[in-house]
Order: C-alpha cells, then structure tokens, then sequence
C-alpha cells in the first residue's frame, strides 16, 4: 500500500487530566476538539491525549496522494513516546476508529482497552471505494462549504442542534483539501480488519449511535460478536456523531467501561 512520503512530524496533542492514558483519535474531516465533551467528563479520572492526526486541525497539512490508515497509526505511537505513554485506552471514532484498529494490530502491546464508536472493521467493496472518489471529487468542484452542508446531513441524526452542526461547519470547513484528499484515498485502500477483533487480547467496546446511517448499528453488532471479550453499548437519539449528540451518556458508557477494565 502506498502513502504519501512525509517527514515525521509532531502532532499537535490536548494532553489534559491525571491517571491512565485515554488516546482520542477523532473522526474525518474534524480535528481533536470534536472529543472536548468526552474529555471534559473523564478528565477528573483520566489523563486524556486527544492529538489532530496529520494534516487536520494544529497538525500540519499532508503534501501527497495518500495517507494510510498505517501511517496515522505509526503516528499515533510515536506521538505516546513524545508523551511518555507505553499503554493507552484507545478510543476512535469513524476513520479514528480505522486508525484505532491498525493501531491495533501494528502496536498490540500498547493498548489497555479498545474503543470503537460508529465505525467498521470491515474494507471498503467496490460501492465505497467509488464513493471515496466521488467525495474528493466533489469536495474539489463544489468547495469546502458545500461539501460540509452535504456531510453533516449524514453525519447528525435528524433534529440534531443548530449548536452541534455550527461546530461540525467549522471544522469539516478548516480542513486543508490536500488533507481532505489524501485521508479519502488512505480510507478507500484501507484494509479488513475483523481478523484484529478475533484475535485481540484486550477488552473492547463497540459504541454506535442508534440513528446512525453512515455505520449502522448491525455493523457494531457484528464487530462486538467477532470476540468474547466485547462489549456494545449502542447510543438513543445519536447519529454519526454520538459522541457530540449525547455527550453525557456516551461519557457514561465510556466511564464505566474504562472503570471495569482499569
């Protein structure tokens, strides 16, 4: 798989709280400040690490074709030995979640616990792969503002605050193109992974908003059933974004999980 050559860089890092590590790898096209509630809630028990990956938020833009899920994750490690981190709860959501897992599966013995929100293990067929093309061709013909107007239709369920979508604009509207880009094509060649759920030696939660439309809750159902020791906690009233739509019980599912597995 190819990615594009970059130098290593420093990752900008919200590094927040005491006790063990909880790593936040936040979804695409957003930045580390879509966890701010989650973090705001666990920081008192938790020391909580929420980095931009590469090319989004604080982090510096990417100059190239792809950037793979692999790359992200050898990221994320070298980011823990900046930090001085050897294990971690990892919690990732949508193409964090993707991260999450080849993190996973590269650096096993980093991981406390696994948390997977409104993601999937599964590659992308054919369908996706398209639709990975399509979406960097749009976003490039249309612009930023209305690429973000069409994304947070899919993202929130319906009804979600006007609040929630300002925050979701902002974000999805600050990130470079060639980021953008580059992210769509690490997401289209992304490898299966169900085979690092079967095989994976640590607890794992698999959280899902109920109304979500982009990763189904049957999707989670089905990452929660590859391993015995899982655990899913699917979220009333959230979409995509369960994270940021009920931030007071997905912080509740997360606690007491982290709680039971500490």
């Amino acid at each position: 798989m190819s990615s594009a050559p970059h130098q290593r860089q420093h990752l900008y890092v919200r590094d927040t709280g005491v006790g063990q590590t909880v790593l936040f790898l936040h979804g695409f096209p957003l930045s580390h400040t879509m966890w701010d509630d989650a973090i705001e809630r666990l920081a008192p028990a938790y020391r909580c690490i929420a980095p931009d990956l590469r090319g989004f938020g604080r982090s510096a833009p990417v100059h190239g074709p792809v950037m793979s899920m692999e790359t992200y994750a050898d990221d994320i490690a070298r980011t823990l030995d900046r930090l001085d981190v050897t294990h971690a709860h990892v919690v990732g959501l949508s193409m964090g979640g993707y991260i999450a897992l080849a993190f996973a599966e590269r650096h096993a013995e980093r991981l406390r616990t696994l948390t997977l929100v409104d993601t999937r293990a599964e590659a992308e067929d054919e369908a996706g792969r398209a639709r990975r093309v399509q979406a960097a061709t749009s976003l490039l013909e249309v612009g930023r503002a209305a690429f973000a107007r069409d994304m947070i239709t899919k993202l929130v369920a319906p009804g979600a605050a006007l609040e929630l979508r300002a925050r979701l604009a902002t974000l999805i509207e600050a990130a470079p193109y060639e980021s953008t880009v580059a992210a769509l094509m690490g997401m289209k060649v992304r490898p299966d992974r169900m085979h690092v759920l079967r095989e994976l030696a640590v607890p794992y939660l698999v959280m899902c908003g109920e109304l979500d439309a982009l990763t189904p809750p049957e999707l989670s159902r089905a990452m929660a059933a590859a391993n015995g020791r899982s655990e899913l906690a699917l979220i009333p009233g959230a979409g995509h974004m369960s994270p940021m739509e009920q931030p007071d019980m997905f912080a509740a599912r997360l606690a007491g999980f982290l709680e039971r597995h500490a």
